[in-house]
């Protein structure tokens, strides 16, 4: 967003470094535009300007998916160590690989987890804030440090995506959704906050108390992920495909507590999707956790993997968002199978973000 002012009721402003598709059988792309006033009153959207593209757009590059995925087992803060994100987040990663290579000549896996051995002690230590930031920013085209950019991809083989491209992120940690919204994953490098709950985290966020436990809890937010790093961070990965499945507790919080699908202007992580036409699933609502299962004679995984095994299994010549459809649909029938006893009320319903395919807005609209 950019703030403009007006010279003669007139203002032009030049938007650079523009990506563009180069895919075979793409010839022309259309722009459209739209402003707000001071009082965020939006202006009617422009009729669709059609650009040709050049004709050594033919010179088309290969078309990767970026498949991220993301398993936290070993939590520095000890109590929130997990059994089963990083064999959910392996499951995940081999069927979503399966899908991307019908659509995509290459995919380009980036594994970020951390993991005990059988001795429960640290043997894989790469799900940490700054692995997740340091690949969505080589996905952006964004400068990094060459230390970080050698631990997540040692082979430098990820650069900026592009509108050929799809960028697919896959979490499995733990959750959390503070009272005014913020959404917040954990990664493995959390701090040593031996003991936060949830029930803390909560009373510290609408108190004033600053006891060393409302420290820690402050310390062990502010080592996470939040929503607002997600939008900084997602922020210029100009992928045509964009996805991000959150199999966590409270996971369903992400696009923010006000948020409405439209051209709205706000700073939060869902009008960035809306903007992006990504799409989102999430393993849970807001206010629910998320559940998983142990497999006799193997590894376990969670309600959300074990819906997509079903549904890639039923539908395997579908695309990856026929399968996102598919899983809204099927994890509540797998929930109510595994916790028959559990009350209608409590039973685990995926949230869904679908902004593929969005209406074109020209209405004047305000908030």
């Amino acid at each position: 967003l950019h703030q403009i002012g007006l010279v003669n009721d007139e203002y032009t402003y030049t938007f650079r470094h523009i990506r563009l598709p180069r895919r075979a059988g793409v010839k022309k792309v259309q722009f459209t535009a739209y402003a707000f006033n001071s009082d965020r009153v939006k202006s009617l959207t422009t009729p669709p300007y059609e650009y040709v593209l050049p004709a050594n757009n033919a010179a088309a590059s290969p078309r990767r998916a970026y498949l991220i995925t993301m398993g936290v087992n070993a939590n520095q803060s000890h109590n929130l160590d997990l059994e089963l994100a990083v064999s959910s987040a392996e499951r995940a990663r081999a069927l979503l690989r399966n899908t991307l290579q019908v659509g995509y000549s290459e995919v380009l896996e980036v594994p970020l987890y951390s993991d005990f051995n059988d001795n429960h002690q640290l043997k894989l230590n790469a799900a940490n804030k700054a692995d997740l930031k340091t690949v969505l920013d080589l996905l952006a085209g964004r400068k990094v440090s060459p230390n970080l950019w050698d631990q997540v991809d040692p082979k430098h083989k990820l650069r900026a995506a592009t509108p050929d491209d799809a960028v697919v992120l896959y979490v499995a940690s733990h959750g959390y959704a503070d009272p005014q919204g913020t959404f917040y994953l954990m990664p493995h490098d959390t701090g040593l906050n031996w003991g936060i709950t949830e029930d803390i985290l909560t009373r510290c966020q609408t108190s004033a108390d600053q006891s060393p436990t409302c420290k820690q809890a402050q310390d062990l937010l502010a080592h996470s992920v939040s929503s607002a790093d997600l939008t900084s961070w997602w922020s210029g990965v100009d992928a045509g495909e964009l996805v991000m499945i959150l199999d966590s507790c409270h996971s369903g919080a992400v696009p923010g507590k006000e948020f409405r699908p439209g051209p709205l202007g706000d700073p939060g992580f869902g009008q960035l999707s809306y903007d992006k036409g990504m799409q989102i699933l999430s393993a849970s609502q807001p206010v629910q956790t998320a559940r998983g299962e142990f497999v006799t004679g193997g590894e376990g995984r969670t309600l959300l993997v074990d819906a997509l095994e079903t549904v890639a299994k039923e539908n395997p010549q579908q695309s990856l968002a026929q399968w996102l459809h598919g899983i809204e649909e099927q994890l509540p029938r797998t929930a109510k199978r595994l916790y028959p006893r559990l009350k209608e009320e409590d039973a685990q319903l995926p949230v869904l973000l679908d902004f593929t395919q969005k209406p074109n807005t020209t209405l004047a609209a305000s908030q």
